[in-house]
């Protein structure tokens, strides 16, 4: 029988997609050594990266955001106009992890300057969590 997803009575009460935001980083968060900002849980998947910057970068300065020691979100361009969201696109190949594992900020192949100030944005499954089953 397939699972009732309709948000009526008991169903579905479970969430399905996790966001996850970071503190402000700076240059001191993103040199090459990276800031971890989060840990997820085992048998997570990212689905989606994003950077909102505060304060733009030089030009051509970008960040890359890894996940359990592989980069998912490459060259998220830090130099765009403050207060703009930059939407990353997820490298399918490590967006799983079946043990979890940190998700680190890091410079580009351009690191961001002095100036820079953003917060990073990632969206996740818990796939063990995402059953559409009711509970407390």
């Amino acid at each position: 029988m397939a699972t009732d997803a309709k948000r009526t009575g008991l169903n579905n009460q479970k969430r399905g997609v996790c966001v996850m935001v970071s503190d402000s980083l700076g240059t001191a968060d993103t040199a090459s050594t990276g800031s971890t900002i989060a840990t997820l849980p085992a048998k997570s998947m990212i689905t989606g990266v994003s950077l909102m910057v505060s304060t733009a970068s030089a030009a051509s300065d970008t960040l890359d955001v890894s996940y359990a020691g592989t980069v998912v979100a490459n060259e998220l361009a830090a130099d765009t106009t403050a207060g703009t969201s930059i939407a990353g696109t997820v490298l399918a190949a490590g967006s799983y992890s079946a043990t979890g594992g940190d998700i680190v900020v890091l410079d580009g192949s351009q690191p961001v300057d002095a100036n820079f100030a953003g917060r990073v944005v990632v969206e996740y499954i818990e796939l063990d969590k995402v059953t559409g089953e009711y509970t407390d």
